[in-house]
């Protein structure tokens, strides 16, 4: 049942049409959209940096409002409308503007966390985790939040890690450690609250994806960059205070990957997006 989920959520990658020919493969075996970073509602990167200090690799966007200041976004930013679109004097990216239509990334990123919290669980934790813990790999569902400071969480296994979370998660100066074989790309937090979920502190490593679809993400506080490997979509994204995401790539792409530029190209070719050149303020 999980592998037919999972097929059917790659599905979410083709209808976004994000794929250029200069943008790296990208890890990811839920088939979230391209994107490193991600705002459904909001999306507000403010890094106190400059415009040559990258915070973000991988592609940016928003579904809302989009504002991006004292940070440079490795990758393309895609907005709804250029009004929509903030970029202060410090602010720059090195890819293309891309202006259209993103409710179908907003609807999908809804349905994926749906489909995702509809299954059966492997492990079910009542309460909260508070401490150092050794998950294997399955479907782990906790009815609390996780709330970590000065903690490691160990990833033990080579299969999918799907974390759903009833409550918020709060990660300072903790570690994902990766062992037997788990990797960044599968592992996702699907965080089903609309409160807010913090990740800080320049002691912290993180690995995985982030999936918020009702609440707010908010990454800050002196991340070196590569720190925070994995892709970040919320309902609203925060990232500032030198904070850092770096989406992972792969180095040959995948049969979805190829798809995906497929399906981009002629998105493009028919004009439902706009490109603009890259664009410094």
């Amino acid at each position: 049942m999980r592998m037919a989920l999972l097929s059917r959520i790659v599905g979410i990658t083709v209808l976004v049409g994000l794929a250029l020919a200069s943008t790296p493969a990208r890890a990811d075996s839920f088939g979230s959209p391209n994107f490193a970073i991600y705002g459904i509602s909001s999306l507000s990167i403010n890094d106190s940096q400059n415009a040559n200090t990258v915070c973000v690799t991988g592609n940016a966007g928003s579904g809302g409002t989009f504002g991006l200041d004292k940070c440079l976004v490795q990758g393309n930013v895609y907005v709804t409308n250029p009004v929509n679109f903030t970029l202060g004097s410090n602010g720059a990216f090195t890819g293309t503007e891309v202006v259209g239509t993103l409710a179908s990334v907003n609807s999908s990123l809804s349905s994926e966390a749906a489909s995702l919290a509809a299954l059966s669980p492997t492990l079910t934790i009542n309460g909260d985790v508070t401490n150092s813990t050794t998950f294997s790999s399955g479907v782990i569902d906790i009815n609390g939040n996780i709330n970590l400071n000065q903690q490691t969480l160990t990833l033990n296994g080579a299969g999918q890690f799907i974390f759903n979370i009833a409550g918020t998660v709060g990660f300072s100066c903790s570690n994902i450690v990766l062992t037997g074989g788990a990797s960044t790309a599968n592992v996702i937090f699907n965080i089903q609250n609309s409160g807010t979920s913090t990740w800080n502190k320049d002691c912290t490593t993180w690995s995985g994806t982030i999936l918020d679809t009702t609440g707010t993400v908010d990454i800050h506080n002196q991340w070196a960059l590569g720190d925070f490997s994995g892709q970040v979509f919320g309902d609203s994204v925060l990232l500032h205070s030198a904070g850092s995401v770096v989406q992972p790539t792969t180095s040959v792409p995948e049969p979805g990957s190829l798809l995906l530029l497929a399906t981009g190209l002629l998105f493009l070719g028919c004009g439902q997006m706009s490109r603009r050149n890259l664009r410094y303020s």
